[in-house]
């Protein structure tokens, strides 16, 4: 069966919410897929630090959220 979710991954209500619905749905999570990403380009040199802290937001923070709400670990 395959479920697709919108979520916001810039907060950790957004993936949170995301694998609970998904669980509750479904019984359980078998696999995790993670694709993040966002539309908007520029030049290095014109990189503002708004738009780089607004890029590693989504890519790598939004990546590691969605990753530890996703994997079970036993910690």
């Amino acid at each position: 069966m395959a479920y697709a979710v919108r979520g916001d991954v810039n907060n950790l209500s957004g993936p949170e919410k995301l694998y609970a619905r998904t669980k509750s749905k479904s019984g359980g999570i078998d696999t995790v897929f993670i694709n993040v990403g966002q539309g908007k380009l520029a030049p290095i040199a014109e990189t503002s630090e708004g738009l780089f802290d607004e890029l590693t937001s989504v890519k790598l923070k939004g990546a590691f959220q969605s990753f530890f709400f996703g994997v079970p670990c036993p910690i």
